[in-house]
């Protein structure tokens, strides 16, 4: 029987400093912001993602994030803005051509 107190025991947990986040934790994390990403839930995501980045930003879920984040496509946006106080004119609707003109008949 080993009587050495002076090593933990393999089952024993050692508490998180205090401030830091626990591996479990930033697991958890990033599992969520993975499930958010899938559900459309793409602000969501990216935000849970940027704080697994901030919290473990050289480690390996912090890297992990920064990957998911890299490859969430970028959301379209038009190059030009609008002006409301300019009416944008309607698009013609896609149907038959109309008749022929007249003009040359008569």
């Amino acid at each position: 029987m080993n009587t050495d107190r002076s090593r933990p025991s393999p089952n024993s947990v050692t508490p998180e400093p205090s401030g830091m986040v626990s591996a479990d934790d930033l697991l958890s994390r990033l599992l969520t912001a993975s499930s958010l990403e899938q559900s459309g839930q793409i602000n969501e995501a990216v935000s849970l993602y940027q704080d697994i980045i901030a919290l473990d930003p050289e480690g390996t879920y912090g890297k992990s994030a920064e990957r998911a984040l890299a490859a969430i496509p970028s959301i379209p946006r038009p190059s030009v803005s609008l002006s409301p106080s300019l009416p944008v004119p309607p698009s013609p609707l896609p149907g038959p051509p109309g008749p022929p003109p007249l003009s040359g008949l008569i």
